[in-house]
């Protein structure tokens, strides 16, 4: 039960991230906060054939700063250097827990703990909508009794958006904002052993035993939309992972060479900042305001 509420909440950060709020004329609020219901569809951990459905309320808050963004556009990111075309930020990720006696494959083993993944992103801009990102994401496993690393995944991308204003059969929509991604997920031995692994103590006649590699998870195409009109939104995303050049593919509890996840949802706003949005041109990277303050105030 506790590792179902923890997946509760999990779940509401991430939709807070792709919740979409509306959008005027003039520039978006510095921050607003609002409410939102969604349904989601996802896989049990990489690879599993089984799924967790929520449909559930949610909060979402969107922050448009200088150095700090967390909004409609493109989740929740941090700058660390930031050029004309290029630019370092910091990312991340996450894996739901599970109770392992919730999935047939796992039953009788050791629970998932929360899987949180953080690191550096290197972004270059090819036009204004196209972008390469390269990340390196440290693991951490938070359990109910401890936390631990749990080694590094490498992710590479091109990733490519857009926004434009939209009319749908006389309904006004101020505006709606789509993005597509592929990409390729490849991680260290450690890392996949949270998944993969199967220890002499939980080999089963049906559950082999099974010493993890590493090497590639999946490679990734997913797409999400949103559609703004006064102070609702809409949004829609699917995500689709293939597993077929795992390098645990062989692995008994990669039961899948693929998986289908998806979410709807709406979300309203309930209030909002007087103070104006900074505008995505004026954003700026924490090395890059340390150099100009160093410029300033020399020793």
């Amino acid at each position: 039960m506790k590792s179902f509420l923890v997946a509760l909440k999990i779940q509401s950060l991430l939709l807070i991230f792709l919740a979409k709020a509306a959008f005027g004329a003039e520039d978006p609020p510095l921050w607003e906060y609002g409410v939102g219901f969604g349904y989601v569809r996802f896989e049990h951990y990489p690879s599993s054939d089984e799924h967790t459905q929520l449909a559930l309320p949610f909060p979402t808050f969107q922050y448009r700063g200088k150095i700090l963004r967390a909004d409609d556009r493109d989740g929740a990111r941090l700058y660390l250097f930031k050029g004309e075309d290029f630019l370092v930020e910091l990312a991340g990720g996450g894996n739901t827990p599970l109770n392992s006696s919730d999935n047939q494959a796992r039953e009788g083993m050791e629970n998932l703990p929360l899987g949180l993944q953080l690191g550096p992103q290197v972004v270059k801009k090819l036009n204004s909508g196209l972008e390469l990102r390269f990340a390196v994401f440290q693991s951490f496993l938070v359990g109910e009794r401890n936390q631990k690393t749990s080694g590094y995944i490498f992710e590479g991308k091109v990733y490519y958006s857009f926004e434009k204003e939209l009319a749908l059969n006389g309904i006004s929509i101020q505006k709606t904002t789509g993005n597509l991604s592929l990409g390729m997920r490849t991680a260290t031995r450690q890392y996949l052993a949270t998944y993969f692994e199967v220890t002499s103590s939980d080999a089963t006649p049906e559950r082999p035993e099974y010493f993890a590699k590493s090497g590639i998870l999946s490679q990734d195409i997913s797409y999400f939309q949103s559609f703004h009109s006064g102070r609702f939104s809409y949004y829609v995303g699917a995500s689709f992972s293939s597993y077929a050049m795992s390098a645990n593919r062989e692995s008994p509890l990669a039961k899948t060479s693929s998986n289908l996840s998806g979410l709807v949802g709406i979300t309203y706003v309930l209030g909002e900042s007087e103070r104006r949005s900074v505008r995505p041109e004026e954003t700026e990277g924490v090395i890059n305001e340390y150099r100009r303050y160093r410029t300033n105030h020399p020793f």
